[in-house]
C-alpha cells in the first residue's frame, strides 16, 4: 500500500541544515512512498518549489490566530493528500499535528534537531521520535522523560547529489579564510566568533572571515561586515553551498549548544579543517586532534590559539580534513539514512499506536 509522507518545518532557509536535509528528501523517489514538504516560506522556498514541485506553502488564514490557521491548513493538507505519516521537524508543528491526531488517522514522527527546555507537557507527543545524536537522545530521556522505546537514534547525513560542484581551484596565494556557515544566533556562538576575530585575528596572517547565513544576530553580523569591508565577507541566500566551501580553509563553530551540526558533516565532505567547542553533538562526533580540533566551552583564548595554529600549519589542516572526510563518507551518507528512515516508516505502519 502506498505511503504518503508530509514533512513540516517552520521555514526553508538556505543557511539551515534541516532545510538542506529536506532538500535531499524532496528528491527521493520510491514506488511505495511519496514525499511532500510544507513550510510557511523562507529564502529557499521558491527555489525548492520550482526545482522539486512537491513543496507546499502553509498559507495564513487572516480570520484566525496563527495557531488555529495553521491547524486548519494542515488538516486540509492531510486530508487532500491522503497523508498516512506526518513527519515534523519542529515542536510547534508537532503540537499542531498532535492535536489533529484526535480527528484524523495517521502516524506521527518527529525529528528532534535541537536541545531545548520548557513546555514539557506539550512537547514530543509523537508515535516515534528521531534523535539526531546521542546527546539529543539523552536529553529527551532525562529532561522530557520520553519512553526509550519511542526514540530512534538516526544521525544527520550528507547527500552528494545535493551539491553542485564549482570546478574552481582556489589560488593558494590568496589570504587564508576562516568560514562560518549557518544561523547567526546566540546558540551557535556567532557573537563569540566576531569577538575573537576582532580582538585577536584581524591582523593575524591577513586572515579573512567569511560569514554565510541569517538569523537573530543578522544585524550584528551586517554591521561587523560593514566595519571591516576588506577583511569580512557576508553572504546571504547562496544557492550553491559548494562555492562557499571552495573559499574556506578552516570552518569554525563556537557553539554554546549544538545537537549535531550539519556544517560539521559538510566540512568533512568538502575536506575542510573543523574546529569547535566541545559541546553536545560536536564532542560526540569529532575526535580531538584526529579529525578536528575541540576546545572546552568558553575558552575563548584557547580557541584563538588553536585557530592560529591551524592557520600557520597547512599540513595539519590537510590531515584533519582528510580524516574527517573518511569518517563522513564511510558512515554518514544519504543511502544508509534513507534506508533506515523508510524502514522506520514501514515498521510504524504495522505497529499499534503507543500511548503518550
Amino acid at each position: 500500500m502506498p505511503v504518503n509522507v508530509l514533512h513540516l518545518h517552520i521555514a526553508l532557509n538556505t543557511s539551515c541544515g534541516i532545510t538542506r536535509q529536506l532538500s535531499s528528501i524532496a528528491q527521493w523517489r520510491s514506488e511505495n512512498i511519496s514525499q511532500y514538504i510544507a513550510a510557511p516560506g523562507g529564502d529557499a522556498f521558491e527555489r525548492m518549489k520550482s526545482r522539486f514541485g512537491n513543496i507546499i506553502k502553509i498559507k495564513r488564514i487572516s480570520l484566525f490566530p496563527q495557531f488555529i490557521s495553521d491547524l486548519l491548513v494542515i488538516y486540509q493538507l492531510i486530508r487532500i493528500k491522503r497523508i498516512s505519516i506526518v513527519h515534523t521537524h519542529h515542536r510547534y508543528y508537532a503540537l499542531i499535528v498532535h492535536c489533529l491526531s484526535f480527528f484524523l488517522s495517521f502516524r506521527h514522527v518527529i525529528t528532534v534537531h535541537s536541545i531545548v527546555k520548557g513546555k514539557r507537557f506539550f512537547s514530543y507527543k509523537a508515535d516515534r521520535i528521531i534523535a539526531v545524536s546521542d546527546s539529543v537522545k539523552s536529553h529527551l530521556l532525562r529532561y522530557f522523560h520520553i519512553k526509550p522505546e519511542k526514540i530512534q537514534l538516526l544521525y544527520n547525513c550528507i547527500d552528494p547529489g545535493s551539491y553542485i560542484p564549482s570546478f574552481e581551484v582556489k589560488n593558494e596565494s590568496f589570504q587564508p579564510v576562516i568560514g562560518y556557515i549557518g544561523r547567526f544566533d546566540w546558540e551557535k556562538g556567532t557573537d563569540i566568533l566576531l569577538s575573537i576575530y576582532e580582538k585577536s585575528l584581524l591582523n593575524f596572517s591577513e586572515v579573512r572571515l567569511l560569514l554565510a547565513g541569517s538569523g537573530a544576530l543578522e544585524k550584528m553580523v551586517e554591521e561587523f561586515a560593514e566595519k571591516y569591508p576588506d577583511r569580512v565577507v557576508l553572504k546571504k541566500n547562496v544557492e550553491n553551498i559548494s562555492l562557499l566551501y571552495e573559499e574556506i580553509d578552516i570552518v569554525v563553530l563556537p557553539s554554546r549548544i549544538d545537537p549535531f551540526p550539519f556544517v560539521m558533516l559538510e566540512s568533512g565532505f568538502f575536506k575542510k579543517a573543523f574546529i569547535g567547542f566541545a559541546v553536545d553533538g560536536i564532542s560526540e562526533f569529532i575526535s580531538d586532534g584526529m579529525d578536528g580540533i575541540l576546545v572546552p566551552p568558553d575558552k575563548y583564548e584557547l580557541l584563538t590559539e588553536r585557530i592560529k595554529y591551524l592557520l600557520i600549519n597547512p599540513g595539519k589542516r590537510l590531515e584533519l580534513a582528510e580524516n574527517l572526510n573518511k569518517k563522513v563518507t564511510s558512515s554518514y551518507m544519504i543511502d544508509g539514512y534513507r534506508k533506515e528512515l523508510f524502514q522506520l516508516y514501514g515498521n510504524l505502519q504495522k505497529e499499534p499506536k503507543l500511548k503518550f
